[in-house]
């Protein structure tokens, strides 16, 4: 249930800082290496702690935890569970670059 709000929200962003890639305009490919270094950044933010933290209240409230039947409960599980479960989604192995940036037309 956590894993399409976070995938989502932490990946929309990837590409703001080139124009060409915006989706309203995407006109450009990116290199295979510029599309796997890009990807394994973004994916290795979400162990820093500075993004735990942003990821912590948000979920406590409006992106989740309001929705669910024991906000408090959930709540205090979203922050023991988050700074366990993001650095060890960022550990795994990481195949699905690679074959995302071939999907993509970069490699």
């Amino acid at each position: 249930m956590l894993s399409p709000i976070i995938m989502q929200g932490h990946f929309a962003y990837i590409c703001d800082d080139i124009e060409e890639c915006k989706p309203a305009t995407k006109t450009f490919v990116p290199s295979c290496e510029a599309c796997t270094v890009r990807i394994n950044g973004v994916t290795d933010a979400l162990a820093w702690q500075e993004t735990i933290d942003a990821w912590i209240p948000g979920l406590q409230n409006e992106w989740f935890c309001d929705y669910q039947p024991d906000p408090e409960q959930c709540s205090e599980a979203i922050a023991f569970l988050i700074p366990l479960a993001l650095p060890i989604l960022v550990d795994q192995p990481r195949d699905w670059v690679d074959n995302f940036c071939t999907e993509w037309g970069a490699c």
